[in-house]
């Protein structure tokens, strides 16, 4: 078994890293992230195939930087907590200013896919850089904003969505949506 995990380690790094290996072969990886996290495990996963799966951010192609926080909503569960925490944030925050609005909703998608399992403080953190988009000139992007904002709020206790959560996006949207106001 350590030598099979040992030959998909290594080929999964250089389906990631090669230069020769196309936007296509990656996507192709990352569409069978949730086997890959089954397969590795937390710990391997954390150790070696999270830290390759960051290089597909430096990609020129948008669709392969959107495929990877699908990615990570899939390794989600297999990561653990503190992995989420560690990882997620930082990332999400460069996505946040992606050029192209897809790359951007599916940021903002994962975050939400992922939300109950991320602490308090992250996902307080993340809501904060998140409620800005809920002025995003794409309609696209404000409606998974809104999506978040409330994934995030049927996590949170009930007084950090009002004390916390609520004043966040309050100067930013017209009407505080049913699960700001009470109606959980």
């Amino acid at each position: 078994m350590a030598a099979m995990r040992t030959s998909l380690e290594k080929a999964v790094c250089d389906v990631l890293t090669d230069s020769r290996s196309t936007a296509d072969i990656k996507r192709g990886l990352l569409s069978h992230a949730h086997q890959l996290g089954l397969f590795f495990g937390c710990r391997d996963l954390n150790n070696s195939f999270l830290p390759l799966l960051l290089t597909v951010l430096n990609a020129v192609e948008w669709q392969l930087r959107g495929s990877f926080f699908g990615a990570v909503a899939a390794l989600g569960p297999h990561t653990g907590r503190d992995s989420l925490d560690v990882f997620l944030l930082p990332v999400l925050e460069q996505a946040l200013v992606d050029s192209e609005v897809a790359v951007i909703c599916d940021a903002v998608n994962c975050l939400a896919t992922v939300c109950h399992q991320l602490r308090k403080r992250s996902l307080l953190k993340a809501a904060e850089k998140v409620a800005p988009l809920l002025q995003h000139p794409s309609a696209a992007v404000r409606h998974s904003a809104v999506a978040c904002i409330v994934a995030i709020a049927r996590v949170l206790p009930a007084v950090d969505v009002f004390a916390q959560l609520a004043v966040m996006v309050a100067d930013r949207v017209q009407q505080q949506p049913l699960m700001l106001t009470g109606g959980r």
